[in-house]
């Protein structure tokens, strides 16, 4: 049987640049709760696994780091039975992206609930260990695993980016950055772009424009994502009406939410609720 477990209540906090290795044990599986925190993470486990980020089920391969946005729910699919596993872990700032060149296209894939690896990786995943203690020492390891992580992630985006993309350079402004965040938490109360400028001091046009070129899509579509994926964790994990979870989502009609729903994930409400009951 496949352990599903409960999700953690929506969180802003970020962990900031932090790092670990240690070994998830099948107990450690069922009391491990996903969850969503404002930081870029990458992952790398030392044998396949099953994992859900963003709604949807990825058999992420081992060895090979993982680089995914940790707004979007995201926690480990394995059998109980399975013995430890040992993983690699390191969160750092969405905001060091575009202080590292990274081109709006990837930035963008990694909100929208994709994970990105190297398939053909030289090496990375033995690294990963490293880095996670230089990264505990401080000081000059962090200098270290700050500018070798920045290598990696320069030649994912090589790997990822069409031939004759190029990366632009850009620094993200704190109104966006700010305002990633604080839907992790607002995304059911607000009815339009015009609310979260509104609620976090900025002026409408500005941050509506600012969000679309430093992210990739407009404020309104990151609103409808998060709510998507909080009515994939009600669906999953409750017996709740579809009307209900389309509501306490922050969906104005039943209507909007089919729309949105299908959009982002390929079927009806009740068909991946189905799904999910099946597998």
């Amino acid at each position: 049987m496949t352990f599903v477990p409960p999700m953690k209540a929506i969180r802003s906090e970020s962990h900031g640049f932090s790092a670990a290795v240690h070994e998830v044990t099948g107990r450690e599986r069922e009391a491990y709760m996903g969850h969503r925190h404002a930081d870029i993470e990458v992952h790398c486990w030392e044998q396949p696994v099953e994992f859900l980020l963003a709604g949807r089920v990825l058999h992420l391969p081992a060895g090979i780091p993982i680089v995914f946005w940790a707004g979007n729910p995201h926690f480990l699919i394995q059998p109980r039975s399975l013995p430890a596993i040992r993983i690699s872990w390191i969160t750092l700032p969405i905001a060091w992206l575009h202080q590292w060149n990274l081109s709006p296209d990837v930035i963008s894939t990694l909100i929208a609930g994709e994970a990105v690896y190297l398939s053909d990786d030289p090496g990375w995943g033995e690294r990963m260990p490293e880095w996670a203690s230089l990264i505990q020492q401080g000081g000059t390891g962090l200098q270290i695993a700050r500018l070798e992580l920045q290598a990696f992630l320069l030649r994912l985006q090589q790997h990822h980016l069409k031939a004759g993309s190029e990366a632009v350079s850009r620094t993200m402004p704190q109104a966006v950055e700010t305002a990633l965040v604080w839907l992790l938490e607002h995304f059911q109360e607000v009815e339009t772009a015009r609310d979260v400028a509104v609620a976090l001091g900025y002026n409408p046009k500005y941050l509506m424009t600012a969000f679309r070129q430093h992210v990739g899509q407009t404020l309104q579509v990151y609103v409808n994502q998060l709510r998507v994926m909080e009515a994939q964790r009600m669906l999953m994990q409750s017996e709740a009406s579809v009307t209900t979870i389309a509501l306490e989502c922050g969906f104005q009609s039943h209507g909007r939410f089919y729309a949105s729903f299908k959009k982002f994930c390929g079927q009806t409400p009740r068909q991946f609720r189905q799904s999910q009951s099946a597998s």
